[in-house]
């Protein structure tokens, strides 16, 4: 009973972070740094942006990674009131090109409010080409290009992710929204070469190292924090029953096989973010990491401290192994919601490979909390 009750809670406290992952299907989506609402007039759709932090700029992209050549709508406040709309074409982890001529031109909409000093909203229209759900990507800079040209330099984005929205469900909203007249440009009003990328381009083989260290973060961090860390439990959950080892081999798999994964796959996270110059915890993949981190620290001295004191037989759990059954579930629960935030987060993933991995992940979270919480027969 007190299992199933530390699992109960775990799972209140995660579910947030697992539902925030499935529940970005439908006309609005809100991320840690920016929400877009879709709103479908005709044969006119438009894309709402509104800012969540300082705003430099916010862009949305039409597809489901940066390396397929994605058309993407850049936007930005200038010092006069004005609006610049940019439309480029992202293709890898290089600045965005302009793109002189797009198969959708975006017109800057009236839906807007840059008045507002904390959440302000920049929106475009485009033409409606029928599709029912789009997959989108984001990215959000904190530095303005002080420039009101379409082709400016734009420093690197604070952070970027992919979403989905379900045109079908986006309806128009009968609220009147603010209208404020600005002056636009857009690439169809420039000309010219796009000047040098502000932020340095990446190498083919520079790329290719990072795609290496991206795996190997994510494959050593699934073993440490989503396999061998349940396996554990799931031997001090069971092997108690089974035989008197049940302690030394819940230990030897989190100190052979846990640690010499779950350290090194952590570490590279930070080194990820910091190759590409991206600020450090600032979305909730990156948070919960920093927090399960800090969790195992403390889960790892109360297992310490517990298999160092004597265990004379008792009636009832003392305290401290209560905490360390409470502290492991939660750890787990927060570590499977982070292999969902992951996949969601990596550009470079196609969407059938989203799909077929979030499919597996499921299984194998439905599969580890199912041992985890079967009552003995």
């Amino acid at each position: 009973m007190p299992l199933r009750l530390a699992f109960v809670c775990c799972s209140i406290v995660t579910l947030p972070w697992l539902t925030s992952v499935h529940a970005k299907g439908g006309a609005l989506w809100c991320g840690t740094l920016m929400c877009v609402d879709v709103v479908t007039r005709g044969n006119t759709v438009s894309y709402e942006m509104k800012a969540l932090n300082q705003l430099g700029w916010m862009s949305i992209g039409f597809g489901s990674s940066m390396n397929n050549n994605t058309p993407v709508v850049v936007m930005w406040p200038n010092p006069d009131g004005s609006i610049t709309l940019s439309q480029r074409i992202a293709s890898g982890h290089v600045e965005p090109r302009l793109d002189p001529s797009p198969s959708r031109v975006a017109t800057v909409s009236d839906h807007m409010d840059i008045i507002s000093d904390t959440s302000p909203i920049l929106a475009f229209d485009m033409p409606n080409n029928g599709d029912t759900v789009e997959s989108l990507i984001w990215a959000f800079g904190v530095t303005s290009p002080n420039s009101s040209d379409p082709s400016a330099d734009i420093e690197q984005h604070l952070d970027a992710g992919t979403f989905s929205l379900d045109l079908i469900s986006s309806t128009p909203t009968n609220s009147p929204s603010s209208s404020h007249s600005s002056t636009s440009s857009s690439t169809s009003s420039s000309s010219g070469p796009v000047s040098p990328s502000a932020v340095p381009a990446m190498s083919s083989s520079s790329e290719q190292s990072h795609q290496t260290i991206l795996v190997a973060h994510a494959v050593l961090s699934f073993l440490g924090f989503s396999v061998f860390l349940p396996l554990a439990a799931v031997l001090a959950r069971w092997g108690r029953t089974l035989s008197n080892y049940w302690y030394r081999a819940h230990w030897l798999v989190v100190a052979m096989f846990g640690l010499p994964t779950m350290l090194p796959g952590w570490v590279l996270g930070p080194v990820l973010v910091s190759r590409q110059r991206h600020k450090h915890v600032v979305n909730e993949h990156q948070i919960v990491g920093v927090l399960v981190f800090a969790l195992c620290v403390v889960q790892l001295s109360v297992g310490t401290f517990i298999g160092l004191r004597s265990r004379p037989p008792r009636k009832a759990h003392p305290v401290r192994n209560v905490l360390h059954v409470m502290l492991g579930l939660l750890i787990i629960g927060l570590s499977f919601s982070e292999l969902f935030t992951g996949i969601s987060r990596t550009l470079t993933l196609s969407s059938n490979s989203k799909r077929l991995l979030t499919v597996g992940c499921i299984i194998w979270t439905t599969v580890s909390s199912t041992l985890l919480t079967l009552q003995e027969g």
